[in-house]
């Protein structure tokens, strides 16, 4: 009688992107996941990130790392999150942020704080002078390749919809033919969900993590 043959699966068959991501920490997940969005876009854009509430501080990460790893130098306009906290984070994970520049209109900035790194606003409904600011980081050669806004959720609980679609209408069609790399940040919620589409009009690109 004939024996019956046995295969044997090899134990480097290659495994399905899903199952890689499901054996990855929830940090590198998002790595890769950011990385794979920004790697389709092209040298100049505006994207709006619709990011899950839980993900999007590595979200945030994420991205600094990989605009800094590739030597880009850049500013983030943080409303929620206190400049010296961002510098805090970034050193937590090894990435070097002297390339980076923060305009920081949080309400929890301490008071006094100084940073060569950091511009303090006093009010987070002025949006004419953070725009102003924005406008002179951007004509700045060693703060222009990229733009982030950390993020448009915490804009809208200090100002009304229609300002801050305003807002972001005019900071687009400005950004039109600079080079600059610009990264908008949106929690997915119900809250705002409107406004978020309406200013996802103006990108080219919307991603959602």
């Amino acid at each position: 009688m004939p024996q019956k043959k046995t295969v044997k699966v090899s134990s480097e068959t290659p495994w399905s992107e899903d199952k890689l991501l499901e054996a990855l920490s929830p940090a590198r997940k998002t790595d890769l996941e950011v990385e794979k969005r920004l790697s389709k876009l092209g040298p100049e854009y505006t994207a709006l990130f619709v990011v899950d509430s839980e993900k999007i501080q590595a979200a945030k990460t994420s991205i600094l790392r990989l605009f800094i790893k590739n030597g880009l130098k850049g500013t983030i306009v943080s409303i929620g999150v206190p400049g010296k906290k961002i510098l805090s984070q970034l050193k937590e994970t090894n990435t070097p942020s002297d390339s980076l520049s923060i305009i920081d209109a949080s309400p929890a900035k301490e008071d006094g704080e100084t940073d060569k790194q950091i511009t303090l606003l006093g009010e987070q409904e002025d949006l004419s002078t953070l725009f102003s600011e924005v406008e002179k980081k951007i004509s700045e050669k060693n703060s222009n390749g990229f733009l982030m806004f950390d993020s448009l959720n915490a804009l809208l609980v200090y100002n009304e919809e229609k300002g801050v679609e305003k807002f972001f209408h005019t900071l687009v069609s400005k950004l039109q033919g600079s080079g600059v790399k610009t990264i908008i940040l949106a929690i997915d919620s119900k809250k705002g969900e409107n406004t978020v589409k309406t200013i996802g009009n103006f990108c080219d690109s919307v991603e959602k993590i």
